[in-house]
């Protein structure tokens, strides 16, 4: 589900928009950024999708207009803070390449007597306890080993699976989402939640505050009235002056999913709680229920999640505890993060290899769900798979989707289609870097039907994977807190690997021959990506 701005602004995109009986010839609808995006794409092979053309961004397309093909550079110097949205075709407000390679120096594969040369340097590939230290160093999170998997690609295995465990529940209950939904799904889950309470267990929800607020908040004022300490991150009103002192924005939203139970059973994965999410047959989906050793890193991330919303929570007066019963630390800098009540001690069974990783725009200079999105790409051998809701790649992304084509990958993305998805806005921004993408090898399928496939999922080279709640779009790139397991298991990976062949199955691969039309509707929602 999107933000309820965009669909504001997408109704006056709508009233402008050009339908099929325009006048205009394409010649009339090259505007100055898109020809330079031509003139770069004759000069270097590469076509990349011209920014939104602004008097800045209409300077530079002059420039390079005015380079002629022999002198052209096909990089620019990128810089600053995470791209997303803003991250233009030369180069402005893209983050460098992160240096995660370090072996031996090569210009070819046979120069490695392991793995293979990835970016001039012998790298032993990303299923590679190598690479795994790569993740580690740079996220500063820990690989677990042992432990088991079961994947919920069943909305309502995953409903009666969830309820099992809270139902079942002695000691501590621990749940975020993106948005409790008011109806029959929404009310269950609370009530489950508020019968827990009842008889004991201590149990925590946070919601993402905007989000819940256009659903129901009755629904989680009803649980905070019952025992369930809840809390709503950054509230339009209650924080408006903490967003004067703190990176955060009005924009930013909290869009993690997480279930952990008494510490020894989490659930992880895209689905919030409602009808669409958790009855068959409705949004398509997946979660991973985890249980072993791997468990203490994702109730860690919640803890810390917990800790971070009751501090800024505390420093604005505990507003939500006055206006709707919400929690509110006792005193300042009070911490569950270390309290040993929550943890049970589990052993290393099994051949689970797993890495939870909490990404943070507030406190994260290139959030780590987009880093470690990154890092996966660049280290692909043989293939990605990709199960995306919201296929909107900043150009970095982009970049190092076409180069593991070049490379030989075999890139294969699956999105929605202008049918299936929740959001016409999203579909129309996706459809702007089609071409970019197509024309280099990217397979782009567009999921079929009337729901949403609403999954968020990668497995690279056959041998890893990743399960959790980001989106390839700029708002999880750079505004949205996320949650991602990376798992290394040779069982989930390969009932990870037919879920997407079912979804395969019923997508249709995306042609670059888009109507003009379609392309200068696509062209007009650029001006609100960053918000989608």
């Amino acid at each position: 589900m999107k933000g309820w701005i965009a669909f504001v602004l997408f109704g006056f995109l709508s009233a402008c928009g050009v339908d099929d009986s325009t006048e205009q010839t394409p010649e009339e609808s090259v505007d100055l950024c898109e020809a330079a995006a031509q003139h770069r794409a004759e000069c270097t092979g590469n076509y990349v999708t011209p920014p939104i053309c602004d008097e800045a961004s209409e300077a530079a397309a002059q420039n390079i207009l005015e380079v002629p093909c022999e002198e052209f550079s096909d990089e620019f110097e990128a810089t600053g803070k995470a791209d997303g949205a803003f991250c233009d075709w030369f180069g402005t407000g893209c983050t460098p390449d992160e240096p995660i390679f370090g072996g031996p120096r090569c210009e070819s594969n046979a120069e490695c007597s392991v793995g293979f040369c990835a970016e001039g340097r012998c790298f032993e590939g990303v299923n590679s306890d190598e690479f795994s230290g790569v993740i580690g160093l740079y996220t500063e999170t820990e690989e677990v080993e042992g432990g088991t998997t079961e994947l919920l690609d069943s909305n309502g295995m995953t409903r009666e699976l969830r309820r099992q465990l809270v139902q079942e529940a002695q000691n501590s209950v621990h749940f975020s989402a993106f948005i409790i939904q008011d109806d029959e799904v929404g009310w269950e889950m609370a009530q489950d939640f508020i019968a827990a309470a009842q008889r004991g267990v201590e149990v925590r929800v946070l919601v993402d505050a905007t989000t819940q607020y256009f659903a129901t908040y009755p629904l989680i004022e009803e649980m905070a009235a019952n025992g369930v300490q809840v809390l709503a991150f950054n509230p339009l009103t209650e924080w408006a002056l903490l967003r004067t002192l703190l990176p955060i924005t009005g924009n930013d939203r909290l869009h993690e999913k997480l279930l952990v139970v008494d510490g020894k059973s989490a659930i992880i994965g895209g689905r919030n709680v409602g009808v669409e999410y958790l009855v068959d047959e409705r949004w398509r989906d997946i979660d991973v229920l985890v249980e072993g050793p791997a468990v203490e890193k994702i109730q860690r991330m919640f803890l810390g999640i917990w800790d971070k919303n009751s501090e800024l929570e505390y420093r604005v007066g505990c507003s939500g505890r006055d206006k709707y019963g919400f929690h509110c630390p006792s005193f300042e800098g009070e911490s569950l993060l270390e309290d040993m009540r929550f943890y049970v001690p589990a052993e290393a069974e099994g051949s689970l290899k797993s890495r939870a990783i909490y990404s943070d725009p507030m406190v994260q200079e290139t959030p780590l769900g987009y880093f470690a999105t990154l890092a996966l790409i660049r280290a692909a051998q043989e293939s990605i798979t990709i199960s995306n809701a919201y296929f909107v790649p900043p150009r970095r992304l982009r970049k190092h989707l076409k180069a593991a084509e070049e490379r030989g990958v075999d890139v294969k993305v699956i999105t929605n289609s202008k049918t299936s998805t929740d959001g016409i806005w999203m579909y129309y921004a996706s459809l702007n870097y089609y071409r970019e993408l197509l024309e280099a090898g990217v397979e782009i399928y567009e999921y079929q039907g009337v729901e949403l496939m609403h999954a968020k999922t990668m497995v690279v080279d056959g041998k890893v994977g990743v399960i959790g709640s980001f989106n390839i779009d700029p708002r999880s790139a750079v505004d949205n807190s996320e949650s991602l397991l990376i798992v290394r298991e040779d069982a989930v990976i390969a009932e990870l690997l037919e879920s997407y062949q079912v979804d395969l199955a019923n997508s249709t691969l995306a042609s670059s021959d888009i109507p003009l039309s379609e392309m200068l509707k696509a062209k007009a929602h650029r001006l609100i990506e960053p918000l989608l």
